[in-house]
């Protein structure tokens, strides 16, 4: 039974991700408004990237084979440039310029790539020592964004709007639904640096080593600065629109 395991998480990866995408097409159908034709467009448009980069790795990973963790990371990164670019143009495309952090594409980016900056570069350094299959992969990518949206969006919004967000429901549609919907779009940054690394050796792991759900879960606890970074954020503007008053 155990031979079988890995064949039946890879199904269940590729069915929950079909499960996604089927929930995503439904939901425009049922509100086809221009900010979730936009979503749509940025969910394919992601899975495409990442299929474009599998079908052309031939050329391209022989340029970075064998250049180590900077590459990987770097590869990476510009990975996740363009899902956060491809994300934020659809929208305001859209006019949905709600759903962006900053309708300004420079200050976007400031705000966002902190986060997928150190989640590369910790996700890069545990993949240079312990290699994980590629489903499991992709989980941890539906993971780490997860995570991100449900701490960031969903539990702050719960916080604000008490009487109009439900912080059970946004955390219930995140596992249902949203978990699946994010492993495609977090796919590029999950798999391209696991290439580059796979045409090298993996470095030996010493004998204090930690357990392998440590590892998979450590990229995660970037959260923590991030989430310190984007609170600083979103108070700076109120501190600096608020009138000084004394004596």
């Amino acid at each position: 039974m155990k031979k079988y395991l890995p064949l039946v998480f890879r199904l269940l990866v590729i069915a929950g991700s079909i499960w996604g995408s089927i929930a995503l097409v439904a939901g425009f159908l049922q509100a086809p408004y221009p900010s979730n034709l936009a979503v749509v467009e940025s969910y394919l448009a992601s899975a495409f990237f990442t299929l474009l980069l599998f079908l052309t790795r031939r050329w391209w990973l022989d340029v970075l084979a064998g250049k180590g963790i900077l590459a990987a990371s770097l590869a990476g990164i510009f990975c996740a440039l363009v899902v956060e670019t491809v994300s934020w143009g659809t929208q305001m495309m859209a006019g949905a310029t709600a759903n962006v952090t900053s309708t300004n594409y420079l200050l976007n980016l400031l705000i966002t790539m902190p986060w997928y900056i150190g989640l590369v570069v910790i996700y890069a350094r545990v993949q240079e020592r312990r290699r994980f299959p590629v489903p499991l992969l992709l989980v941890l990518g539906g993971l780490y964004k997860s995570l991100l949206i449900g701490i960031l969006n969903a539990t702050t919004a719960s916080i604000l709007m008490s009487d109009q967000v439900s912080l059970v429901n946004s955390w219930w549609w995140i596992i249902r639904i949203g978990f699946w919907q994010y492993i495609p779009i977090y796919s590029s940054i999950m798999l391209v640096p696991v290439w580059i690394l796979e045409t090298r050796p993996a470095v030996p792991s010493p004998k204090n080593f930690k357990p392998a759900w440590l590892d998979a879960i450590r990229p995660a606890f970037w959260l923590f600065p991030y989430a310190l970074y984007w609170l600083v954020y979103s108070i700076l503007p109120a501190l600096f629109s608020t009138p000084i008053t004394g004596g």
